[in-house]
């Protein structure tokens, strides 16, 4: 039945992702990023080399810097302009007077801290003579501190902190760095009565020195804080609640004490937040630290991590067991208990990672740490308190200590595989240790089961139900998080999130749903550790299913068969769990006094699987374990026979008949899934070669961006924000064909790339002066409802080329109707348009404007002149055009001759005359 379901829900889940593909295709909620003027900007003071100074330097770069060093607009790519600071800066620099050339010096300092070059800061700050002023000491206490030099780092953040103009800010957080480095909190403490070193002072500093020398409040109040937004606490309560409802299926034979529960949980997420006061007793009091080498790190994650957060999630437990004792009515409480706690735990955790690594990548943290980190935790958690059952019902102390130890090593190797690079591939080994944690969860759960007091054979564990349910709320985690990928970054990126850790992901969901270790329940049994993956379950074998009792050849009463009779249960015998209370149909006789109930312990299997080889046994007394675990039973041996249940149905392998057609579709299908995953991981591979192009733009390696982007299309060519970005970068090469050789690889554009596509390929037609193309390529830009900032300038620029003046103006009159567009460039563009269809008073407009900010003067001058001469101003007319004749203009000198010189004298000639 659960067939159509798992089909149901797998058409669901397609069909939401297309639907969020349909209405979301780009970001949601999420304004166009404001485009930042990428040049570098001066200040008026610039202009003469006399009035810089050490703190005007310093400010204009660090604006500069500020900026982002690339933007990926639609239809290019916008670089900081690095090279302008760096050529002025140098220029300076060889100046002859050293007023001037510190100036120089100071600024190349500026651009090599950027490039993270402390040692060329160094060389140009030891070149300049005046080392007795404000910034300039700042930066060079920065450099020493880089450099490790951390005394003569304090000295030079003292000395800028003495002069009165000063960047007091960065020498201040400085100042407490290189005390940090120096483990002088004496001094740090000293400081912080100044409250500007305190505001300034980085917040890991101000943890360590409020731990140390309090107040108290403080430090609680900056360690304790936690920041999250309502999408990433959501997506922590669904993956709390998918587990919490997960294994609390496993209370069957009793009521579930949902109070008892949300109290763990509420007392775990509170407890917490006390790992941060844990974690700094043992960095501040005991020095115990990560370290550098790899076995100090495995060290600090087994005796730091492991035990600290062991300790805290056993708290809560704790807790219970003084107060609601009386509730704990069974072991299986244990188990739940410690996983309330430990999901409770994960819960803060989950919003803390969120906060901490979720950034402008995706959300794929959220479906790792749901199948990974939450598992592992809980089975940590769990297997403490399964030694404490342990210890408990057989009465070894030691159990409870093996347990404890196990998890703390466990915690510890998992978070130690998970920090080395992820390039060795050692996380597979986390990934490894995960599998094993929730498989060894269900033997826990099992055992805890099999020894409760209230335990029924009339009762089975709810299996297809609650892998129905893990696989649903699995699928339901990483939808949300597809969601919020669209949401935020388009459904194009949320494609790409999800394609890329689909594999794995699903690999888990099957193995965590799947029958490879069943829950067998047989009363008294402890599941062995070695058999969680070999399971002897069989469905027509469990509480109330019919047999029949055949002779075998060992029989030695053979008469008696057959036997016909009902399974009523399983009990633990000889440390198997596969032995059946059979309730006969038709009593036996033994020793003249009928038996109805007998054990048949399994021995061997048959070549039959719905038949085995068993012992019959008649048991006189129940099982009881003594003090020592064992089972003293009085078991009468009646005969060996053969039990047969019902025929299960055979897999569908066993049922292909092979011959050379179904050898031939199997190799068919070998092949299909062999290409699709080639193809998978192509995708994947793609992707990050994608995310290695933006990395390598954000440090300005073009050279290193573009062999990425090749790699990426390598891969995978329908990569087509790699195809996009490539292309931009072939154009900001002036490689137009090269661009249009990759975009025309494209065979059908899709929408959300749609509007970046054209503009593209109509600025790379536009460069090749290709003007039809290009103009069919800018037309089709106006299909899509974002369009390129410039679109509307160049296609007037196009429409003037093919010389379509009307189209030309409207065009530009489109782009002037943004008001940030407004500039000389624009206004001298629409100026001429209109003076060249004879429009005088639109033109007079634009060329009055030019000509009173000081803009394109001489021709803006001629301009307005010609236009106040068609509007019947002929003296002010003549006044423009003899200025612009003054400022050298050689085509004003026609107009003055035609329009203003030729009245000049005939009025001089009707003087003449008069006289």
């Amino acid at each position: 039945m659960f067939r159509y379901f798992y089909i149901g829900f797998a058409i669901l889940l397609i069909w939401v992702v297309i639907l969020v593909n349909k209405l979301i295709p780009v970001p949601l909620f999420q304004e166009p990023d404001e485009i930042v003027n990428p040049v570098w900007e001066k200040a008026s003071q610039f202009n003469t080399e006399d009035s810089l100074s050490f703190q005007l330097v310093y400010a204009n770069l660090e604006k500069h810097f500020a900026k982002p060093a690339y933007q990926d607009v639609l239809g290019g790519l916008y670089f900081r302009d690095d090279k302008t600071p760096e050529e002025f800066y140098r220029k300076i620099a060889v100046r002859s007077s050293e007023e001037v050339r510190k100036y120089g010096r100071f600024g190349l300092a500026l651009i090599y801290k950027n490039w993270q070059n402390y040692d060329l800061v160094l060389e140009e700050l030891n070149e300049i003579t005046e080392k007795d002023a404000g910034y300039y000491t700042c930066e060079l206490g920065c450099a020493l501190l880089k450099k490790g030099h951390y005394q003569d780092a304090v000295h030079a953040f003292k000395k800028e902190l003495t002069f009165k103009d000063g960047n007091r800010k960065s020498a201040n957080e400085g100042l407490a760095q290189a005390y940090h480095m120096l483990d002088d909190y004496a001094a740090i403490h000293a400081h912080m009565a100044d409250p500007v070193f305190a505001q300034n002072c980085p917040d890991y500093i101000l943890e360590k020195e409020y731990y140390l020398h309090g107040p108290l409040i403080k430090y609680l109040s900056l360690v304790l804080a936690v920041q999250a937004s309502w999408d990433l606490v959501v997506a922590a309560a669904l993956i709390a609640l998918l587990w919490a409802f997960y294994y609390s299926r496993f209370k069957i034979f009793a009521a579930k004490d949902y109070v008892l529960y949300t109290f763990v949980f509420v007392v775990s997420c509170i407890v917490t937040l006390s790992c941060t006061v844990l974690y700094d007793t043992f960095h501040y009091v005991f020095k115990f630290t990560q370290g550098q080498t790899l076995l100090s790190g495995l060290r600090y994650m087994i005796f730091g991590v492991g035990v600290i957060e062991e300790f805290v999630k056993s708290i809560p437990v704790f807790i219970c067991l003084l107060i609601f004792k009386n509730r704990i009515k069974e072991p299986v409480d244990f188990l739940l208990l410690a996983t309330m706690s430990a999901i409770g735990f994960a819960f803060m955790e989950n919003i803390i990672y969120f906060d901490r690594y979720f950034g402008a990548d995706s959300y794929s943290i959220i479906h790792k740490r749901t199948v990974l980190a939450v598992i592992m935790h809980v089975f940590c958690s769990a297997v403490i308190w399964y030694g404490y059952i342990q210890t408990k019902l057989i009465g070894k102390f030691y159990y409870v200590l093996i347990g404890t130890l196990v998890s703390i090593s466990t915690h510890g190797f998992y978070d130690f595989f998970l920090e080395l690079p992820s390039s060795e591939g050692f996380y597979i080994f986390s990934f490894v240790m995960v599998v094993l944690s929730f498989f060894a969860l269900k033997a826990f759960y099992n055992s805890a089961l099999n020894h409760s007091p209230f335990f029924r054979f009339d009762i089975n564990f709810p299996t297809e139900t609650t892998s129905f349910a893990v696989v649903a709320g699995l699928c339901f985690v990483i939808l949300f998080e597809f969601i919020l990928n669209a949401i935020s970054f388009g459904a194009p990126h949320a494609n790409d999130s999800l394609l890329s850790s689909l594999l794995a992901y699903v690999t888990l969901v099957v193995i965590y749903s799947s029958n490879i270790s069943r829950i067998i329940l047989s009363r008294n049994h402890w599941i062995k550790m070695s058999s969680i993956f070999a399971s002897s379950y069989s469905a027509y074998r469990t509480h109330g299913n019919e047999v029949v009792l055949l002779p075998a050849k060992k029989s030695h009463h053979g008469g008696i068969y057959p036997l016909y009779g009902k399974i009523i249960g399983q009990e633990n015998y000889a440390a198997r769990s596969d032995n059946y209370i059979i309730h006969l149909s038709t009593p036996i006789q033994h020793n003249n006094f009928p038996v109805y109930n007998i054990l048949a312990s399994f021995v061997s299997n048959t070549n039959q699987p719905h038949r085995i080889y068993t012992k019959l046994y008649y048991e006189s007394n129940r099982f009881v374990p003594d003090s020592r675990g064992i089972v003293e039973t009085n078991m009468v041996l009646l005969d060996y026979c053969i039990m047969e249940t019902a025929m299960e149905k055979p897999s569908w392998l066993y049922q292909i008949s092979w011959n050379w057609k179904s050898l031939s579709a199997a190799v068919a299908v070998f092949l299909i899934l062999l290409f699709s995953f080639v193809g998978f991981m192509n995708y994947s591979t793609s992707i990050d070669y994608y995310r290695g192009a933006e990395r390598s733009l954000s440090t300005l390696d073009v050279f290193n961006a573009s062999e990425y982007c090749k790699g990426a299309l390598h891969f995978n060519k329908k990569n087509y924000e790699a195809r996009m970005l490539f292309a931009k970068i072939r154009m900001d090469g002036n490689f137009p064909e090269e661009a249009l050789d990759d975009l025309h690889e494209v065979t059908s554009v899709p929408t959300y790339i749609g509007a970046d596509y054209y503009a593209v390929e109509g600025l790379a037609y536009y460069q090749l002066a290709a003007y039809d193309l290009a103009l069919q390529s800018f037309l089709k830009c106006h299909e899509y409802n974002n369009q390129f900032d410039s679109l509307y300038w160049y296609e007037s620029n196009t429409y003037g080329h093919l010389n379509n003046s009307v189209e030309a103006l409207n065009t530009i009159r489109l782009f002037l109707a943004d008001k940030k567009h407004a500039g000389k460039d624009a206004y001298k563009r629409a100026g001429d348009l209109y003076m060249s269809l004879k429009k005088y008073d639109e033109a007079y407009f634009y060329f009055d404007a030019l000509v009173k900010n000081k803009e394109y003067y001489t021709h803006a001058l001629l301009q307005r002149g010609i236009c106040k001469y068609y509007m019947n101003k002929k003296e002010e007319a003549c006044i423009d055009i003899e200025t612009a004749h003054s400022y050298d203009n050689p085509a004003a000198i026609d107009y003055l001759n035609q329009w203003c010189r030729q009245e000049i004298e005939a009025q001089e000639q009707v003087l003449m005359m008069i006289e």
